[in-house]
């Protein structure tokens, strides 16, 4: 297939160019591209992101951290007050694919794929940004800035940064409010609401952890069995609580 390739300047222009073309926003080419070469039918008019400088931005002020949805991990990881404040998207930025990746994946690109095996899906849910929108395309993501948010993140994979996962986890807690969410272990990565709320109601990790697994339905596949994955989310689970409660 040749495709037509469109570059706009600004949002505005992007998001005139998909209307009219019926196309696919390009940004880091990570997933698109590679699942065009695995047989899936993508959109011949591809309008990519890469001239637009606003979404290349992680803008902060007192209350917020605002980062484009053209963002590298990369940029994410290496950015201060990412780390400081978002432990688990740092983390996860951190543990994304290897260098090559690192550089051109998104975070825009890998919320908007809805993999379940989309690494920063998780740290996105359990820190509860603002999702800016303009028409259909993600803009930016406007996290809080809040001192008493402690989160984790953790994966499971073959291999390390280059595996896909077979299990990720990310949990956030604000004076004993907790958000969980799982990636890999359902059709979609699963904010799980139960399980939340049974930890921020003080009954206890092993409760939480019985919660859990009926939030998740694993499957078995080349990257993990189902017994594996449940076995290793309760394991990850604890853990994460641990460290976010110290």
């Amino acid at each position: 297939m040749d495709f037509r390739l469109h570059y706009p300047t600004t949002i505005a222009e992007a998001v005139a160019a998909r209307r009219s073309t019926g196309g696919s926003y390009l940004c880091g080419g990570t997933v698109l591209l590679v699942d065009h070469y695995n047989g899936k039918r993508i959109a011949q008019d591809l309008v990519s992101l890469e001239r637009i400088e606003e979404l290349h931005r992680i803008d902060e002020d007192e209350e917020t951290i605002s980062i484009g949805s053209a963002c590298s991990f990369s940029q994410i990881e290496k950015h201060p007050a990412v780390k400081r404040y978002l432990g688990a998207l740092y983390l996860s930025a951190r543990e994304i694919g290897g260098p090559q990746i690192r550089n051109r994946g998104s975070i825009g690109g890998n919320y908007a794929s809805a993999s379940p095996a989309s690494d920063m899906i998780a740290p996105i849910l359990v820190l509860d940004p603002e999702i800016v929108m303009e028409d259909d395309l993600i803009v930016r993501f406007v996290f809080r800035k809040d001192e008493k948010v402690r989160s984790a993140f953790r994966k499971v994979g073959k291999r390390t940064a280059l595996a896909v996962s077979s299990v990720s986890i990310a949990v956030s807690n604000r004076d004993g409010v907790y958000r969980v969410a799982v990636g890999s272990c359902a059709p979609k990565v699963v904010l799980c609401s139960r399980t939340s709320e049974v930890l921020s109601r003080g009954e206890g990790i092993e409760r939480a952890k019985d919660t859990l697994m009926g939030e998740i339905s694993p499957i078995d596949d080349r990257w993990g069995s189902a017994e594996y994955r449940r076995a290793v989310v309760r394991n990850l689970l604890e853990r994460l609580v641990e460290e976010v409660s110290r």
